[in-house]
């Protein structure tokens, strides 16, 4: 258990013991993973919310739109590249997760009719969230210590990660070859491809790590769909 904070502002805090912290969570170090992306006690963006819940504070989004929820999905379509058309908000990212999981084999099963399809493919020591099927693919990431509560879901499937350090690929270039897209097509082979329902990418990794990632994706996505699909 960490210090308690009595104060805080911006990244700063100062814990009961009167000691200056700055909480490494709090913007562009760890923000993937915490709910204060822009820093703590930010004014305009708790009098912004203040003014929302005035008006309307909650809205069932599996039934209903609401003006905030349909501006902030056309500002999401606008700033994400292809071809976003729809847009499903969750509480939070092991959520998203499980949905994204759960939007895959609906796709197979119901638009293309194909009942067999229902594993996802991850990356070693990746981290996708703290809920079961989160930490089912969650790539033996260390911190969720899921070996605490197997069984999990059995759809999870890793494959070596994009870190050029280690990489057994390229380690010893100076950059990223991206060979190891031919990692994942091994595993959809060893696998069976008519059993793989998606390819999840980890984004809880460093700037470098990311770039390096999307083009990986990419490509895997493409030799999926094109070969497996």
């Amino acid at each position: 258990m960490g210090e308690s904070s009595t104060e805080i502002r911006d990244r700063h805090a100062k814990s009961q013991r009167a000691r200056n912290l700055i909480d490494y969570s709090a913007g562009e170090s760890q923000s993937f993973l915490e709910a204060c992306v822009a820093g703590h006690i930010r004014p305009e963006l708790a009098d912004a919310a203040y003014e929302q819940m005035q008006r309307l504070e909650f809205f069932d989004v599996f039934r209903y739109a609401s003006p905030p929820a349909i501006e902030l999905a056309a500002r999401l379509a606008e700033i994400t590249s292809g071809s976003l058309q729809r847009v499903h908000f969750t509480p939070g990212g092991s959520e998203a997760v499980e949905t994204a999981i759960k939007i895959a084999k609906q796709y197979h099963m119901i638009v293309r009719g194909d009942k067999k399809r229902y594993k996802v493919i991850t990356r070693e020591g990746a981290y996708h969230g703290c809920t079961f099927g989160a930490m089912a693919v969650d790539g033996e990431y260390f911190g969720t210590q899921i070996h605490f509560y197997d069984p999990l879901p059995p759809f999870g499937r890793t494959s070596p990660p994009p870190y050029h350090y280690r990489c057994q690929h390229c380690a010893n270039e100076d950059a990223c070859n991206l060979t190891c897209i031919e990692d994942i097509e091994q595993v959809i082979l060893r696998e069976d491809p008519e059993t793989i329902a998606a390819i999840a990418p980890p984004l809880t990794m460093g700037e470098e790590e990311i770039e390096h990632m999307i083009g990986i994706v990419d490509q895997a996505l493409t030799i999926y769909e094109e070969r497996y699909l």
